[in-house]
């Protein structure tokens, strides 16, 4: 669990913070030590971040500056935990004897790294951040029908069922696979929508489709699988099989569109998280 100590600072209203237990509630005087006696929840979290501080003392060589805290000698035996590890992360120096030390100013976080065979991995916090965006949650089936689409998509992307609600959890959504048929192709963003309404009026009963991934800002951020995110194209939902594709393609090559070739994809919505 990460411990941010200027969070912690900010919630208790006071630049240093004492453990639950190292001052007397019977003794209490100040309005912050009267509000930690008085909620059980505070002075259990309290105690918590106490040993937190206590034990990375004990155990950190080297950055106990980054440790502002002004916790009792006798809360010494609480750091006696020899069955976790602390790291200190933040800007080290070099005094002018050469020696490395945690600058003050500079602190960023302390965290607790949980018991386990072998050296633990730690991630930091862009590290977790690339994760998340490398994240992909298959949803469900495109709407292939071109008066139903499914909610949240614009009319030039096909839509797809999207079960789990985006909470900035994961990079991509993506649907099932499915089988389209490429109409026209072109360098990205330069088919005009007119393609797409056009080539609509041809597969009245199937949903046509334009790719212009990024073409309007962060406004299109739909792909495809399967494709090359530069290029742009009209295709046309062509059914979940291969059968299905193959009379989806003869009707293009006999409605003008002598180029068409089928294609497996999976439509694919790309969140931008910061």
């Amino acid at each position: 669990m990460w411990l941010r100590l200027v969070l912690a600072a900010a919630f208790y209203g006071i630049a240093s913070m004492a453990a639950a237990q190292s001052f007397d509630c019977a003794k209490a005087r100040t309005r912050v030590e009267k509000m930690v006696c008085a909620d059980r929840a505070i002075a259990e979290l309290d105690e918590y971040l106490g040993r937190y501080h206590a034990a990375a003392r004990a155990e950190i060589t080297g950055a106990e500056a980054c440790l502002q805290s002004d916790l009792q000698e006798r809360l010494a035996i609480l750091a006696k935990d020899r069955s976790a590890t602390f790291r200190a992360r933040g800007y080290a120096a070099t005094n002018s004897k050469g020696q490395l030390f945690f600058e003050p100013s500079r602190c960023v976080f302390l965290h607790r790294l949980p018991a386990a065979h072998g050296e633990p991995v730690v991630q930091d916090a862009e590290q977790q951040m690339e994760q998340v965006r490398r994240k992909v949650v298959s949803q469900g089936t495109v709407c292939a029908d071109p008066d139903r689409p499914c909610p949240g998509f614009k009319a030039n992307e096909l839509s797809f069922s999207i079960a789990t609600p985006f909470k900035f959890d994961r990079g991509r959504d993506k649907s099932q696979p499915f089988y389209a048929v490429i109409l026209k192709s072109a360098p990205i963003c330069s088919l005009a929508d007119a393609e797409r309404m056009r080539a609509q009026k041809v597969f009245p009963r199937a949903k046509v489709f334009l790719h212009r991934y990024f073409c309007e800002d962060f406004g299109d951020k739909v792909t495809y699988a399967n494709v090359n995110e530069k290029s742009g194209f009209v295709a046309v939902y062509a059914g979940d099989s291969a059968a299905a594709a193959e009379l989806s393609l003869a009707l293009a090559k006999t409605s003008g569109y002598p180029d068409a070739n089928i294609r497996r994809l999976e439509v694919i919505v790309v969140y931008q998280i910061e």
